[in-house]
Parts: C-alpha cells; structure tokens; sequence
C-alpha cells in the first residue's frame, strides 16, 4: 500500500495566485481549494502524508497548508517542501530524496484523474524491473482521426531507490526521466478510463469549481 503522494504544485499556473488553490470568483459560498479536493481524494485512497512540491507559487501554497481542513478531517500529514529554482521539476524530487518513502505516488497539482490508485501500485508490485508505473488516460479526438492512442493523466506509482538512479540535481522528469526509463522498458503504461480534469484549461476549470464546491 502506498502511503506517501508527492504533488508538484506552482508550475505552469497563471500570473497571480494558482487556480489549483483557490477557486476564481465568482466561487460559491464555502468553495474548498481544488488543491484540498486533490488531498482529500488522496485521503480516501489511503495516502496519509503529502508533500507539496511548490515553486513560485511556494507563498501561496504555504498560506494553503497552513490552515487545510485536510489534517483533521482526513487523518493525511501535509508537507510544503520548497522547489529549488532552476533544477526542473527531476531535480526537486532530487532534492528531496531523503524525505521520500519507498514508494511513493507523484501527482500534476493542476490536474486530477479519478483512478483506482491501489490497482496502479499494484501494477508497480507485479514487475519488480519497473521503475515505476505511469497511469495512461486514452486520447479522445474526433473518430475519424488516426491518432486514439494514450497520454500520461500525471500520476505515477515509484520507487525510490530505483528512480533516484536516474535522477540528477538538474533535470525534468517528464521530459528527460520518463522518455529515458520508456526508452529502456523501465517504466509501465497502463490505461485508466477515470475522469480527467485539467485546470490549464476553461473547461476543467469550471468542472474544478464543481468539485470544490461539493459539501
């Protein structure tokens, strides 16, 4: 069972305080963060510590740690690690290598895909070779389009001691660790059919606010 969820959190938001961590008004009465759905659905799926890898947005996601209902209301740890500028989003994981369980989930703060977390670390369980295991969503152009293959839903079952092999102090781990570790079989790809939402995007904006507004 995994238990740790690290969540990079700062990176690529828009000017001014993130959308992942308080809803853009006009939000209803009593909205929660969407960044407080994230941990709360973590929660739910057995994940008792989290550490928020935060870059510039690092003021704003301290202010949010600090008084998270998601403590006591969900039994989760809440960690705000600084991201060291510059390094890329590999070299922070680097960075905080010592703080990292054996296995661990890491988590794109500006998106959620409602998928069986425990089925991915049981994917990671079964090959001992792997590196990690990262969830796919299935692509969903127009039906005539030739292209219906899968795109990362960023999350991704690891382990630490294998993953820190191919870490450095200054790297990007989507661009630079997961082409390497496809390239040589050591990272899994499996298709989940959970509902994705993106928060770069208009309409997985609006489906945030849905989500954080729920009682």
């Amino acid at each position: 069972m995994i238990r740790q969820a690290v969540i990079l959190c700062g990176a690529n938001t828009r000017p001014g305080v993130p959308a992942m961590l308080v809803p853009e008004p006009p939000s209803p009465a009593g909205a929660a963060p969407f960044l407080d759905v994230i941990a709360a659905e973590l929660a739910r799926r057995g994940i008792r510590r989290i550490a928020l890898l935060a870059d510039r947005a690092e003021r704003a996601v301290l202010d949010f740690a600090e008084p998270s209902p998601s403590p006591p209301r969900f039994d989760i740890e809440i960690t705000v690690v600084p991201m060291p500028e510059a390094v890329g989003s590999g070299g922070a994981l680097w960075s905080m290598r010592n703080l990292l369980d054996d296995r661990f989930l890491l988590v794109d703060g500006h998106s959620w895909f409602d998928i069986d977390l425990p089925d991915l670390a049981r994917w990671l369980d079964a090959d001992e070779r792997a590196v990690g295991v990262a969830a796919l969503r299935r692509r969903r152009p127009p039906p005539e389009s030739p292209d219906r293959g899968c795109v990362s839903g960023g999350v991704y079952a690891l382990r630490r001691t294998a993953l820190l092999d191919h870490l450095g102090p200054v790297c990007s781990f989507e661009l630079d660790i997961v082409p390497h570790l496809a390239r040589d079989g050591l990272l899994l790809g499996i298709p989940f059919d959970g509902d994705f939402i993106d928060l770069r995007t208009p309409r997985g904006l609006a489906r945030a606010r849905e989500l954080a507004a729920r009682p």
